[in-house]
C-alpha cells in the first residue's frame, strides 16, 4: 500500500540518524547529517481522520528522549505550547493544512484535557482561523485497562450558508475552544483580575523526587529571605 507511509508525523528527519538536540551557536533544532529540523510535509487530501498518541507533557521527554522533544518544541515554537501534550500537535498540523487550502476538514480524538491549560492554545487558534462544527467534550474511552475519558473535535468546513455547530449531540450556535456552546457565557475570554496579582502564588508542584532532610530545611528557613521581604 504505497499511500501508508511509516515515518515520523510532526517532524523530518533522515531515517536511522539519532537527534542531535539544540546548536547552541545558532539555537536551531539538529539531527545527525540533515541539519536542521522541519515540519514533516502532509499530503494535500479531502479530511484528516486520526487518533494521535495521547503523551502527556510530563512523561514525553522519558517516552521520546530529551533531544527529541526539544527539537520538536522549537519547530513548533510560537504554535504549540511547551506545555502541550502530544496530542496538541496533531491539531495544529492539521489547522495549518486547512489554512493552506490543503483539507477542507479534520476530525481528531484528544484527552479531554484538551479543553484548557497550554493544550487548549492549539484550539484557541483553531477557532481564530475557522471554527468547531462538531464536538463530543468528555466521552469515556473505551479500551479495555484505559482510565482516560476523551474529547472528539470536528473543525474546518464551511462558515455561513446555513452551517450548523453541533456539542455532544445537540445543536448550538457556535462551540467554544473549551468546548462549551456559543450560546452562553464564553468563558475562554476570561482574564486574571489585576486586584489580584501579587496576592496568591500556588507554589511548588511536586512532580519527582526531590527530598530535603528535615534539618537542613529547618537551617535554611531560619535564614532571612535574601529580597528582605
Amino acid at each position: 500500500l504505497g499511500h501508508i507511509e511509516h515515518r515520523d508525523a510532526l517532524i523530518q528527519y533522515e531515517q536511522g540518524t539519532d537527534w542531535d538536540g539544540i546548536d547552541p551557536a545558532t539555537g536551531e533544532a539538529t539531527h545527525g547529517e540533515m541539519g536542521f529540523a522541519s515540519n514533516a510535509p502532509w499530503p494535500a487530501c479531502d479530511v484528516i481522520v486520526g487518533n494521535p498518541p495521547f503523551l502527556g507533557d510530563k512523561v514525553m521527554r522519558a517516552e521520546l528522549g530529551d533531544s527529541y522533544v526539544d527539537c520538536l518544541r522549537l519547530e513548533f515554537k510560537g504554535r504549540v505550547p511547551g506545555g502541550a501534550d502530544l496530542v496538541a500537535y496533531w491539531f495544529e498540523r492539521s489547522r495549518e493544512q486547512i489554512e493552506a487550502g490543503q483539507c477542507q476538514a479534520a476530525g481528531l480524538v484528544a484527552t479531554n484535557s484538551i479543553r484548557g491549560g497550554a493544550n487548549r492554545k492549539v484550539l484557541d487558534r483553531i477557532v481564530e482561523a475557522t471554527r468547531i462544527f462538531e464536538a463530543w467534550s468528555d466521552e469515556p474511552w473505551v479500551n479495555e485497562g484505559a482510565a482516560v475519558r476523551v474529547s472528539l473535535i470536528c473543525f474546518g468546513g464551511r462558515n455561513g450558508d446555513g452551517a450548523t455547530s453541533r456539542l455532544d449531540g445537540a445543536e448550538v450556535g457556535n462551540i467554544h475552544s473549551d468546548l462549551t456552546a456559543g450560546d452562553g457565557l464564553n468563558l475562554t475570554t476570561a482574564r486574571p483580575l489585576p486586584e489580584n496579582a501579587g496576592v496568591v502564588f500556588m507554589g511548588v508542584t511536586k512532580v519527582g523526587p526531590f527530598d530535603v532532610p528535615g534539618d537542613l530545611a529547618r537551617s535554611w528557613l531560619s535564614h532571612p529571605n535574601p529580597n528582605g521581604l
